[in-house]
């Protein structure tokens, strides 16, 4: 998947990582450096691109908003 952030010239490059210990089909999604990550709004809004918030354990426990339920 590709995006433009604000108006960078250059598309970014996603990354789907899957993180099975939100559950099945749960990932977070990374910019190409790993950095920055989607991140949803409590109310509304658009999709955030900033440095997510994980816990210290082995698995990373992430906040809800960056964490996603991908189906087919």
């Amino acid at each position: 998947v590709f995006a433009l952030l604000l108006k960078e010239e250059i598309p970014e490059e996603w990354i789907f990582e899957p993180v099975p210990q939100h559950g099945v089909n749960h990932y977070i999604i990374l910019t190409h450096d790993r950095q920055r990550g989607w991140v949803t709004p409590k109310e509304g809004g658009q999709i955030s691109c900033r440095p997510l918030i994980a816990t210290m354990s082995i698995p990373p426990q992430y906040e809800s908003g960056a964490v996603f339920e991908l189906r087919r």
